[in-house]
């Protein structure tokens, strides 16, 4: 076993798939994970297998962490990039054929140098790379990296200068869900320094939750600009939405909006919702990849998707699981007090403010369906996610 928890509570270790006492939780996160394995001992210990699959491993054996692994073939690798070089040679004919400036092809060409993935001055496909020669790569303005690392250049074309970052986030905190909204509150205290502007946090109150006094307990050592409270109905996380906005309004060119809320809080432990929400935080956390994609474009996240899921849903796209960053002056000089009696308005205020082409996407573009299983993840998500990783050495 070579993964260590990734649960910020005790009681429940996410890689191994079991219930874990105190002891077991502080030997997983210090990385003794011989010493945990031992104490499984006589039983029978879920691990997931690289590629999102499940393994039913025997106490004390080690289970093999090749055999579930496919790797593409040379074959599968040479098609895979002249469908990319195809689709790229679209976007640079419906972009005009433009070049980037030589200070864009530098500032690419830099970050490419210190990828884990150059290989010789290839991008490494069989690491999940894209295969491109990165000389020619970093050229066209509409190019953009895979993995999100840069993206395609636009004519507004904005630098970003020593940008402030706010945080808007809506809390639900659910009794008998701890485990998940102390978790996002974690995540903020693990990211606070990050934020460098406003920290705004909204909680839905109802009869199923702890009390607004207790939610600010557990924000001890986190520095919150302002509070708002909204007594909980179906309109969920959209209840202050519009209000928190209100609060950092600016007209600052340099400042950025995080939006993010207590993602998978109604469903259960072992959900996909789960493992998305950690997705949703560590992908949009990367800054530079965020300060990158915001010069050119005035929205950015995970997971974008141009197919509804529930048809009533407005807009031409979305971040799926409604984590995004924007760019705040461009935000407040549009419709941003917007609102309808639906819970999904939170999900489309990007599509709403923005253009499809004012968006840019971090990690895992365009979405073709549903989420919410594990086999998709499985079977889209995983391989690409630790390639992510990989070219950020994570």
């Amino acid at each position: 076993m070579s993964e260590t928890c990734s649960c910020e509570l005790a009681g429940f270790c996410s890689r191994r798939n079991v219930k874990v006492n105190l002891h077991q939780h502080k030997l997983c996160k210090a990385g003794k994970v011989r010493q945990l394995d031992e104490m499984f001992t006589g039983q029978n210990v879920i691990q997931p297998a690289r590629g999102g699959s499940v393994v039913k491993v025997a106490a004390g054996r080690t289970p093999c962490t090749t055999c579930k692994q496919k790797k593409k073939s040379a074959l599968a690798r040479a098609v895979d990039r002249a469908i990319s070089l195809k689709n790229a040679a679209v976007d640079f004919v419906q972009d005009g054929m433009h070049v980037a400036t030589t200070e864009q092809q530098q500032h690419r060409s830099q970050i490419c140098a210190e990828c884990p993935l150059n290989n010789q001055g290839w991008c490494d496909d069989t690491k999940g790379g894209c295969g491109c020669n990165l000389a020619l790569k970093v050229m066209p303005r509409s190019s953009h990296c895979p993995l999100g690392k840069w993206s395609a250049y636009r004519d507004e074309y904005k630098p970003l200068l020593n940008p402030a970052r706010s945080l808007m986030f809506h809390l639900y905190p659910l009794k008998g869900k701890e485990w998940n909204w102390h978790g996002h509150i974690e995540q903020i205290r693990q990211h606070q320094d990050k934020f460098n502007g406003k920290i705004v946090i909204g909680v839905g109150i109802d009869g199923k939750t702890a009390t607004m006094e207790q939610v600010q307990e557990l924000f001890h050592g986190i520095r919150v600009d302002h509070w708002l409270r909204a007594d909980n109905n179906k309109l969920a996380e959209t209840l202050t939405h519009v209000e928190m906005m209100s609060l950092l309004k600016t007209d600052d060119p340099n400042h950025l909006i995080f939006r993010a809320h207590t993602k998978g809080v109604t469903h259960q432990r072992d959900s996909v919702e789960q493992k998305w929400a950690e997705i949703l935080w560590d992908g949009n956390m990367d800054l530079p990849s965020v300060d990158d994609a915001l010069t050119s474009h005035g929205t950015c996240g995970v997971m974008r998707s141009q197919t509804p899921l529930v048809k009533s849903k407005p807009g031409a796209f979305f971040y799926a699981g409604s984590f995004y960053w924007m760019r705040a002056k461009q935000v407040f000089e549009r419709d941003w007090t917007w609102k309808e009696n639906n819970r999904w308005i939170s999900e489309y205020v990007p599509s709403h403010l923005f253009e499809f082409a004012e968006s840019a996407c971090i990690f895992h573009d365009l979405v073709p369906s549903s989420v919410l299983n594990h086999g998709y993840f499985a079977e889209h998500v995983d391989a690409e996610w630790q390639a992510w990783k990989a070219a950020r050495n994570l």
